[in-house]
């Protein structure tokens, strides 16, 4: 099973208009490729901006494990650019669909 999730949202707050945050956009794309029952395969890349004159990005790269069809293990790794805080970094996680 292949999948291509994109999103993309913006919003404008006038109470933070002084701070210069009271325009915020972002977006993402991400492909998921499930290889066979238990394996799966994901590439998310991500853009937003909370600030004038800043655009953060993070990609993300990960695999999915599903020991049972509603429960799901995931490994990935990320990368960050400077305006997103530079926090580049390995997540594990566990997903339960019910």
């Amino acid at each position: 099973m292949q999948k291509l999730i994109v999103m993309y949202t913006q919003c404008t707050l006038d109470a933070a208009k002084s701070a210069g945050k009271n325009l915020q956009h972002g977006g993402y794309a991400e492909a998921d490729w499930r290889q066979n029952a238990n394996r799966g395969f994901f590439a998310r890349h991500s853009v937003w901006s909370q600030e004038k004159d800043q655009q953060a990005t993070q990609s993300d790269v990960g695999l999915n494990y599903y020991p049972y069809e509603d429960i799901v293990f995931k490994a990935d790794i990320q990368m960050q650019n400077a305006d997103a805080g530079n926090a580049d970094g390995f997540n594990l996680g566990f997903g339960y669909q019910f």
